[in-house]
C-alpha cells in the first residue's frame, strides 16, 4: 500500500511538473469560450435570421443521411475539420423523420467517430513507413507530439473529450508506435464525449 501511495504521489507530481494540469485548464477555458461563442451566435441567428431546427429541417429534407453520415465518417478521420456538434444537433430532426430516438443516431455517430480515430491510427502506422511525410508531421505537431510521448493515455483521454484534434492525436499516435491495445480502450472516451455533448445540446440548447 505504501509503495502505491507512493507511486501515486510521484506520478502527480510529475504530471504537474510537466503540465497537464495548465494544459487541462487552458482546454477547458477553450471549451468554455466555443460553447459561449456558439450560444451567443446561435441566440443572434435564431432571433433575427432564421431557427437552427428550421436549418437541420431543411438540410433533413434536402440531403440523404448517408452522404451526411459519410461527410462525418471523412471528417472524423482526417483531421476532425468539421465540429461533431453539428451532426449531433442534426440527429434530432433526423430521428424525428426515422421514427426512432435521436440517441440511436447519436451512439451511430459516436462509433464512426470512434473507428475515425481508429482508421487514423493506422493511417499514421503507414506514414510512419514514408520517412519524409513522417518526419514533416512530426515536425508540424510536434507540440502535440510532446504531450502525447509526456502523457500518453491521459492525453488520448483528453484528445477524445475536449475540443482537441482527436483524429490528428490518433493519427500521430500511430506515426509514434502508440499501443493499438491502449487507444482501443480509451478510444471509448470519443463514445462517452457524444452523450455528454448531446445531453447538453439536446435539454439545454
Amino acid at each position: 500500500m505504501k509503495n502505491i501511495n507512493r507511486f501515486t504521489v510521484l506520478y502527480y507530481q510529475y504530471l504537474k511538473r510537466t503540465g497537464l494540469f495548465r494544459f487541462l485548464v487552458r482546454n477547458i477555458i477553450n471549451l468554455s469560450v466555443i460553447i459561449a461563442v456558439v450560444v451567443a451566435l446561435v441566440y443572434f441567428v435564431e432571433r433575427y435570421i432564421i431557427t437552427t431546427k428550421e436549418v437541420f429541417i431543411h438540410i433533413v429534407d434536402n440531403v440523404s443521411g448517408i452522404y451526411v453520415y459519410l461527410l462525418f465518417g471523412l471528417s472524423e478521420t482526417f483531421l476532425g475539420l468539421i465540429p461533431p456538434d453539428l451532426f449531433i444537433v442534426w440527429a434530432e430532426p433526423e430521428a424525428t423523420t426515422m421514427g426512432i430516438s435521436p440517441w440511436w443516431i447519436v451512439f451511430l455517430l459516436s462509433v464512426l467517430s470512434y473507428v475515425g480515430g481508429l482508421l487514423a491510427f493506422f493511417i499514421g502506422r503507414f506514414l510512419n513507413r514514408i520517412p519524409a511525410v513522417n518526419t514533416w508531421l512530426l515536425t508540424k505537431h510536434q507540440k502535440l507530439v510532446i504531450n502525447l510521448q509526456k502523457w500518453g493515455g491521459i492525453f488520448i483521454v483528453f484528445a477524445a473529450l475536449l475540443p482537441l484534434p482527436y483524429s490528428m492525436a490518433t493519427l500521430l499516435a500511430g506515426l509514434t508506435s502508440y499501443p493499438l491495445k491502449w487507444l482501443l480502450y480509451l478510444g471509448v472516451f470519443r463514445i462517452l464525449r457524444f452523450f455528454i455533448y448531446a445531453i447538453f445540446l439536446f435539454y439545454f440548447f
